[in-house]
């Protein structure tokens, strides 16, 4: 792309250049074009490799995950059947009468 901006913005200094792109020989454009494949084949063999391993590193953490969707959900059971929503209003009404902020005390005492 900038090539094409160049010889709209300067064609005398671009037709310069590429007179001398012209005088390369074509085993030194054979050589250019295996060393961009492989600088880009190699990075993109890396790029795909690194995929893979988080792939599999997430693949690996699913049992563990699992394990703890399970777990929260046996707490959520647990809590709900045995009442332990009372015992969190018990928690929440100690907290709300341990209350060190002057400011709420007042206002709690306005407001009934």
């Amino acid at each position: 792309l900038g090539l094409f901006i160049a010889a709209m913005v300067d064609p005398v200094w671009f037709a310069s250049r590429m007179q001398g792109v012209s005088l390369v020989p074509e085993p030194l454009w054979w050589l250019l074009g295996v060393v961009v494949s492989f600088y880009f084949g190699a990075r993109h063999q890396v790029k795909t490799q690194e995929f893979q391993r988080s792939i599999a590193r997430t693949i690996a953490q699913t049992p563990t995950v699992m394990r703890h969707i399970e777990e929260l959900e046996t707490l959520r059971v647990d809590g709900v059947e045995e009442g332990g929503l009372r015992d969190l209003e018990g928690v929440s009404s100690a907290v709300r009468d341990r209350s060190d902020n002057a400011a709420l005390a007042d206002w709690r005492r306005v407001a009934g």
